[in-house]
């Protein structure tokens, strides 16, 4: 989105009601790394491991497009609406998981957006 905004390239969106968690790529490799090293150590006797990463603090697609607005002075031209939601689209994140052990997102980009 920001990138469209700043070469002023139209997008096309769904109505923009449905939460997205925005977590940093190189902060989602630690996470999964983490997530290897603690399987390694699981014994399978004890259940599954269940494991999540996330920030924990979801945004609505419409409002994302109005922060990056205020936060970077670009106008995100974006056609809401346009699209439809798929069929299976997830209009609320998951937020009850557990992360990786000693993992928490470090980069803060997009939490500093709420």
């Amino acid at each position: 989105m920001i990138d469209s905004a700043k070469n002023h390239i139209p997008i096309d969106t769904t109505p923009g009601d449905q939460e997205i968690d925005l977590v940093h790529i190189d902060d989602v490799c630690e996470g999964v790394l983490n997530g290897i090293d603690e399987l390694r150590e699981w014994n399978p006797v004890n259940g599954v491991l269940i494991r999540g990463l996330g920030s924990g603090k979801p945004i609505i697609v419409k409002e994302l497009i109005e922060k990056i607005k205020i936060k970077y002075g670009l106008e995100v031209e974006a056609n809401i609406g346009v699209r439809p939601y798929r069929p299976r689209e997830v209009m609320k994140t998951y937020k009850n998981f557990t992360p990786p052990k000693g993992w928490s997102p470090k980069h803060n980009e997009f939490r500093n957006l709420k």
